[in-house]
């Protein structure tokens, strides 16, 4: 949901400061009405915690995994942190379309194992479930576990390698909405410019969890 500029003023700022500028500036307020909406329908779904999912709203920006992704990808992050907000207020691992979009970056370097395959599909059908039947329709067989509780091995540990590497630390939201939050410190990364960029510096930690051929 790109917000686009009037065409005078977006001539204006492109020959100022360039296209890649622009275009960065209409991304924000096309995810800022992203965030918006789903905000408010988490409201309306968890009357009871208004408070906790308003103080989640500087937590929805997109991290290094989701930039230049499509909205519904973004749509799928901030709706999950705003249940998790509305539950727990634990906002700190990475969500399923951040864990996708670093897998997808992650098999551009090198092909995903069976069980590499098992958590990017998981967790593609958690987070956009609507694509799932058009993505894997030619399918004959749901990937399994090769042991039982690997699945959530691979989503816990997984989870937190990549919200490390995130660079921004989204914190535990307070259990009661008046305390005062506590800011943690970060540097935020470099946007990069391809997928594998994002995901390279993650490779030898995913690789010792078994995830690659």
């Amino acid at each position: 949901m790109s917000t686009t500029i009037d065409a005078p003023l977006r001539g204006a700022l492109s020959e100022l400061c360039g296209e890649g500028f622009v275009r960065a500036i209409e991304q924000t307020f096309g995810d800022l009405e992203i965030a918006e909406e789903e905000v408010a329908a988490a409201k309306k779904r968890h009357p009871f915690e208004t408070d906790l999912i308003d103080a989640c709203f500087l937590d929805l920006q997109r991290s290094v995994f989701l930039l230049e992704k499509a909205d519904f990808v973004y749509r799928s992050h901030v709706r999950e942190l705003c249940e998790r907000a509305a539950s727990s207020g634990d906002l700190t691992d990475a969500t399923d379309a951040e864990i996708v979009c670093c897998l997808m970056g992650a098999s551009m370097l090198a092909p995903l194992n069976h069980d590499g395959f098992l958590l990017y599909y998981t967790c593609f059908c958690r987070a956009f479930p609507e694509y799932t039947n058009k993505v894997f329709d030619h399918m004959d067989y749901q990937p399994r576990e090769s042991y039982p509780g690997r699945l959530n091995e691979l989503l816990s540990s997984v989870a937190r390698k990549i919200q490390r590497r995130i660079g921004k630390q989204r914190a535990p939201l307070h259990a009661t909405p008046t305390e005062e939050r506590k800011e943690v410190e970060h540097v935020s990364p470099l946007p990069p410019a391809i997928p594998q960029q994002a995901a390279a510096p993650l490779m030898e930690q995913l690789q010792q969890l078994g995830l690659f051929e």
